[in-house]
């Protein structure tokens, strides 16, 4: 059996001594005075904040009335702080949800554009929207043979379409 040093040993058995929480700063008077007039104004306050202005319009205020208002009113603060975190977290969540919205809106968008551009390249640009949509409808009884030609003629004809706008470009410049 192996023996350890008595010194070593107790060191690693001893927990660590937890930290002791520092306590919460007091609240200053101003913040003070502006969570009892906020409560005031409330038509259905809680339990806990009736208390708080029992304690407040108090005249005479013992040792535990004091250690209860002190209570009350650090708890009712915290609380307006957790409410505007909450708040603020909900916040965030709408606005990367209406980035998201947007961004989406803007790419459906971008891909309609690209294939109105479509029609106007390749020439039924005059044609009427029925006309168009009934040539579309069409596509759905091709098979994939067919889907390829149509693919690679289009693909020739987008490259060649490119390749004069690199010209352009080019002789721009």
């Amino acid at each position: 059996m192996t023996q350890f040093p008595p010194a070593k040993f107790n060191k690693e058995l001893t927990p660590a001594p937890t930290p002791t929480p520092e306590p919460t700063p007091a609240p200053t008077p101003a913040a003070q005075l502006r969570l009892i007039e906020k409560l005031r104004t409330y038509s259905k306050p809680t339990a806990a904040q009736q208390l708080l202005l029992i304690l407040v319009d108090k005249k005479e205020r013992n040792s535990e009335d004091k250690r209860k208002l002190s209570v009350l009113i650090r708890a009712e603060l915290a609380e307006e702080k957790a409410d505007a975190a909450r708040q603020n977290v909900k916040n965030l969540l709408r606005n990367d949800e209406k980035k998201r919205s947007t961004e989406e809106r803007k790419a459906r968008n971008h891909r309609l554009i690209k294939l109105g551009a479509l029609v106007d390249v390749a020439g039924l640009d005059d044609k009427s929207a029925g006309e168009v949509l009934g040539l579309l409808l069409m596509g759905k009884e091709f098979d994939a043979e067919k889907w390829n030609v149509l693919k690679a003629a289009g693909d020739a004809l987008l490259a060649e379409r490119e390749a004069l706008n690199e010209a352009a470009k080019a002789v721009k410049e």
